[in-house]
């Protein structure tokens, strides 16, 4: 029997993230510096009993080498761009302008989201991202600011002698070292900065569903209490949402 398989590729700024799809169940995620045609051939089951269908979306640069393999071996290839179909009403936000990672957000959180309730996803990479989804599906905007790694390189490089610290979950509410503080500093920064924006919400929303998720989600989560629930894999739910719902376009359409 023919099994539908889908690849999942979000080429980041630091890593390339690849995630398999059977039927909506999703595998690990798989991190890569530089994504090869070896990988996915490693990845992949590359034969007649499965149909392959993929998903390719870069914020950082686009790997030409993966692309056409993707292309000739999948039996369904989308690039996401500012011209993709996306299952959303409404997109208040310049399209060429919104990265493909921040579309896939919006998409994933309206999916998971329960009906009706207005939402917000905080997604804390290299940069903290604020994505506002309406209940009706419409994508109103969003904010962008440094996350918690950019915060201490940016304040290493641009002062003479504050040192680039590593940044734990687990750190002194007040720094009695220069890298104690420098750490305490930048976490409750950032802890302070998500709550304002769940207290904001919740003002005009009395019940918001707030997301969170990113590779820095777990050092806030326990501390956050406006939290609804973390989705460590909401980027790739939403790739495999757009995914399927591009599919289906297709088919409608011949």
């Amino acid at each position: 029997m023919l099994r539908t398989r889908n690849i999942l590729v979000d080429r980041g700024n630091s890593y390339c993230k690849v995630t398999l799809s059977d039927n909506g169940v999703l595998s690990e995620q798989r991190l890569f510096h530089k994504l090869s045609q070896a990988d996915l051939v490693h990845l992949c089951d590359v034969s007649p009993n499965t149909s392959l269908r993929a998903l390719y979306c870069a914020v950082g640069s686009p790997e030409k080498e993966v692309i056409d393999f993707l292309r000739e071996h999948c039996s369904f290839f989308l690039y996401l761009d500012e011209k993709t179909e996306v299952p959303l009403k409404e997109i208040h936000y310049q399209r060429g302008q919104l990265g493909a990672d921040r579309i896939a957000l919006a998409v994933g959180a309206y999916d998971v989201a329960p009906s009706g309730h207005e939402i917000l996803v905080i997604d804390i990479g290299t940069a903290i991202t604020y994505e506002r989804i309406s209940s009706e599906g419409v994508y109103l905007g969003g904010n962008i600011s440094p996350g918690p790694l950019t915060r201490s390189i940016s304040l290493h490089q641009a002062t003479a002698k504050l040192p680039e610290v590593t940044l734990s979950p687990n750190y002194a509410e007040w720094g009695n070292t220069t890298e104690g503080a420098i750490i305490a500093g930048i976490m409750e920064g950032i802890l302070f900065e998500i709550e304002g924006y769940c207290n904001r919400m919740r003002e005009k929303h009395p019940q918001p569903t707030i997301l969170l998720t990113g590779g820095y989600a777990y050092y806030f989560a326990d501390k956050l209490k406006n939290v609804t629930f973390v989705e460590p894999n909401l980027v790739m739910k939403g790739l495999d949402k757009l995914l399927e719902y591009n599919v289906q376009t297709a088919q409608t359409k011949k």
